[in-house]
């Protein structure tokens, strides 16, 4: 399995994930089972989201984000 990281808000709600490889973020069905394992339900994944480059730190990968919810560092 690929590597990732749930990205939460400060009340702990799942807003995001990072992931090491483009592919990864750009595959909607390996995206949708992780939110989903995140909690998260299809609604609220339905908003859509975003990929964002990782210029927060140093670990590169992308942060795939819900709806217009700012990446880290943005």
């Amino acid at each position: 399995m690929s590597d990732f990281s749930f990205v939460k808000d400060q009340a702990g709600r799942v807003r995001g994930l990072w992931v090491q490889r483009l592919e990864d973020a750009k595959d909607r069905v390996f995206l949708m089972t992780l939110f989903m394992r995140g909690g998260l339900s299809s609604g609220e994944i339905s908003t859509g989201f975003r990929v964002v480059a990782n210029k927060f730190d140093s670990n590169g990968g992308y942060f795939v984000m819900l709806g217009s919810t700012p990446a880290p560092g943005e």
